[in-house]
């Protein structure tokens, strides 16, 4: 509660930051001379005097601290026998009924985002009126308080329509490739308010946590998804997490072998890198249980950060107790020292929410009376789509696809499937050929070496083939982890990097069909 007039005072501000030696206070609520009435001024700034917003020391006999540094025009304030006249403070209300959702610098320039419009605060140099609205954009705005993240030159944000970078003049579109992924951001429960990002600088990546429109009834509260944005390759990705908020940490004991967790095959960083050493800038990330945690791109594994209260039998059904778990129809947990019972398996389980705390865990048997400690960590399924593919379609001929050649980078157990689908059809080539016994092998691409090829245990990368049989209009692939794959350890928990492919097709038929 910051004291300003004697009509009243700031009850409270969405966003308090200082500016050209002022504190501003954005979007406030304000108490008036009547007593217990609250006016919210969404669309306000209001700042401080040239100086320190809070009250000088004052004589014991002063039943309260007296500043001037928020007294307006020819106000003034009295008590214990000081007064108090106006130095500089004020505000200024943007021409506009939309309400500030949030602000960020660039460079020595304030941008204050609305629900969609683009506004900066400038500063005037005038002591009288010291800051005016200047309009950048009249149709993009922000969806939250923590979803900008600065650059040197640009601020980049998620907004209602479009994810944009602000230049300080112009407000341009970033998601040309994922235009409808704005719109996937859950509306209802604060979900727009829950939005959140971060920079990561080594790996030059952004993050953004929000809540998706197509969560499982029970977990629409919390974010669900991260949207991943590589600003260098102007690449995009998705994951699977809850993260409610993100920051910086700074560790202060280097990290060895012997302090670290990891087994040999989740470590994908050598012990010389300099992520590891002390003082290195990590991100650091919340969830809705209160577990924090460092996003680290060299792990492939997730962190066990659910507390898992209970599991035991409803009749015949397995149901395990995770409060505000925020999981959807057919995620997989891994399970962490989970005292006084054991499992059918190997570790990790297919779940079903029956409510926002109750998962289903079928298909699997416990024996023992739980104890409590345990943990699980969210098993992150590989899912990665290509385009529709046709180098012929200049020509006018369809394509046929017989083999690709995967570069990846070599691990010690990975592998993956790879399906295809003809002709801009949802016909699974893998099921289908399973069903007419045509399939050629299995599909899966080995990330690991191969036993007849010695020097592959040598190689950093490896090239290896996946053969296909089909014919179309155009052809997609499919790279992902199956049921029986995400349920194996070692190979979901390996690290999978595609480093290039060579496709092998050739044009067939004289016309599209």
């Amino acid at each position: 509660m910051l004291a300003n007039v004697v009509e009243g005072y700031v009850q409270s501000a969405r966003i308090i930051i200082p500016f050209k030696d002022r504190l501003l206070l954005l979007n406030t609520v304000e108490r008036g001379v009547t007593a217990g009435t609250n006016t919210a001024h969404v669309n306000r700034c209001r700042f401080s005097h040239n100086g320190t917003p809070f009250p000088a020391d004052v004589p014991d006999n002063v039943a309260a601290a007296v500043s001037n540094a928020w007294l307006e025009g020819s106000q003034t304030w009295t008590i214990g026998g000081t007064t108090k006249k106006s130095d500089g403070a004020g505000f200024i209300d943007a021409p506009t009924e939309e309400e500030i959702e949030a602000a960020e610098f660039i460079k020595d320039r304030l941008i204050v985002y609305f629900e969609r419009s683009t506004w900066e605060i400038a500063y005037t140099g005038n002591q009288i009126q010291p800051f005016v609205w200047q309009k950048i954009n009249t149709e993009l705005g922000s969806k939250s308080l923590k979803s900008p993240v600065p650059f040197d030159k640009a601020v980049f944000t998620v907004g209602r329509t479009e994810i944009h970078g602000c230049s300080g003049a112009n407000v341009t579109k970033i998601n040309e490739e994922i235009i409808d992924q704005v719109f996937e951001i859950r509306n209802s429960n604060d979900g727009l308010k829950r939005v959140c990002g971060i920079r990561n600088y080594q790996d030059e990546l952004v993050y953004w946590s929000f809540p998706s429109v197509n969560a499982n009834t029970f977990s629409q509260t919390y974010p669900d998804k991260v949207l991943i944005y590589n600003y260098v390759g102007d690449g995009w990705g998705r994951a699977d997490d809850t993260i409610t908020a993100f920051g910086y940490y700074e560790e202060q004991t280097s990290k060895t072998w012997e302090s670290s967790e990891l087994t040999w095959a989740e470590a994908n960083f050598t012990w010389d890198s300099g992520t590891t050493q002390n003082k290195y800038r990590q991100i650091l990330a919340g969830n809705q249980q209160g577990f924090m945690f460092v996003c680290d791109t060299g792990i492939s594994t997730n962190e066990g950060n659910m507390s898992v209260t209970n599991i035991e039998y409803v009749g015949t059904d397995l149901y395990m107790i995770i409060v505000d778990h925020s999981l959807n129809d057919g995620d997989y947990l891994k399970l962490i020292d989970m005292q006084g019972v054991s499992f059918t398996g190997d570790g990790i389980y297919k779940v079903f929410p029956a409510d926002k705390d109750t998962l289903l865990v079928p298909g699997t048997t416990m024996t023992g009376t739980y104890e409590g400690g345990g943990r699980a960590a969210r098993v992150s399924q590989i899912d990665i789509l290509s385009k529709q593919w046709n180098f012929y379609i200049d020509k006018g001929k369809n394509f046929y696809l017989s083999k690709i050649d995967f570069a990846v980078l070599k691990t010690s157990a990975g592998e993956l499937t790879v399906d295809y689908f003809p002709s801009a059809t949802n016909l699974s080539m893998i099921e289908s050929g399973q069903a007419t016994g045509a399939i050629l092998g299995d599909n899966n691409l080995q990330t690991y070496p191969y036993d007849l090829y010695p020097l592959e245990e040598s190689q950093k990368r490896l090239w290896h083939p996946v053969y296909f049989q089909t014919e179309g209009e155009c052809v997609q692939i499919r790279i992902f982890l199956d049921d029986e794959q995400m349920r194996d350890p070692e190979i979901s928990g390996s690290d999978f990097q595609l480093e290039g492919l060579v496709v092998h097709a050739r044009q067939t038929s004289e016309r599209l069909q």
